[in-house]
């Protein structure tokens, strides 16, 4: 069995760059979502618009070259790719500087189809019996609850929302000192250790479709163009990536106060993937 992508796609938001990444073949798929350090300095990777799009890109290298090794674990190849990308650092590895990334991944592997997810990247696999199962995260999900709200109430003072995101940077750095420590969020970064790492291997024979998405394609949620993680996944496999992600497009661009959906950012990147086993009965069939 191997699996067949039915749609997938990759946006930059705001910025000309991209920080997310697609990693995509017939035996495993995998998706970044890249965070650059919080110094307001130069790349250290000057080749590179930012130090996350250098992280997603040589972390997906290595692993398109490696994944198909199923004599280890996913979680085994990305520490050994985190690895790789410490030794090609030219900076210091401090937890402010470093970049890091969310990332999700499935693999075929023999019968069973194996699942990982670190950060806030969604991951749900859909079973031929109609039901879905999720890999749920909270750690960063509630930090940045927290973030948001406290840039709501600077707003309310009668501040613009660019001045209230940039008020709470403070807030968001503390944020970011917790990752991979006891009581904060997990993701892929060059110390190559991490915590709560969404880990499960499951019979290839069961799924009918598997999806992966950043947060910044999950925004679609927030918007209401879809009710929750399963609509999103049941829309994607009906209309495709391209198609949602023209939706969330107009809908950021029609919110570029963040009114309506408070955010970082007007655009974040968004990425997506939707997947089936290639044996599986078509996806018509199953409408």
């Amino acid at each position: 069995m191997k699996l067949s992508c039915l749609s997938s796609a990759t946006r930059p938001g705001d910025k000309a760059y991209n920080e997310d990444a697609l990693l995509l073949n017939d035996a495993f798929c995998g998706i970044f979502d890249g965070a650059t350090g919080l110094t307001n300095s130069a790349p250290v990777m000057s080749n590179y618009p930012s130090d996350a799009a250098w992280f997603v890109e040589e972390s997906k290298q290595y692993l398109e070259l490696h994944l198909q090794d199923t004599s280890q674990t996913i979680q085994q190849l990305c520490q050994k790719a985190m690895a790789v990308c410490r030794s090609r650092w030219k900076g210091a590895i401090s937890v402010d500087a470093i970049p890091s990334a969310g990332f999700a991944a499935v693999r075929q592997n023999g019968t069973v189809l194996e699942c990982f997810c670190l950060g806030d990247v969604s991951l749900s696999v859909r079973l031929l019996s109609g039901a879905f199962l999720y890999f749920p995260e909270q750690e960063l999900s509630l930090l940045d609850e927290t973030a948001l709200q406290a840039a709501i109430a600077y707003r309310k003072e009668g501040h613009s929302w660019a001045n209230a995101v940039t008020h709470i940077r403070p807030l968001l750095q503390k944020h970011r000192r917790m990752r991979n420590q006891p009581g904060g969020y997990s993701a892929l970064d060059l110390r190559g250790h991490w915590l709560n790492a969404r880990t499960v291997s499951l019979p290839f024979s069961q799924i009918r479709s598997i999806f992966l998405c950043s947060d910044g394609f999950a925004q679609l949620i927030d918007f209401g163009i879809a009710k929750d993680l399963s609509d999103l996944h049941r829309r994607t496999e009906q209309e495709g990536v391209k198609s949602l992600l023209s939706l969330l497009t107009q809908a950021q661009q029609t919110d570029q106060n963040c009114v309506k959906v408070p955010r970082f950012k007007r655009m974040d990147d968004a990425t997506a993937a939707i997947l089936q086993p290639k044996d599986c009965s078509t996806l018509q069939s199953l409408l």
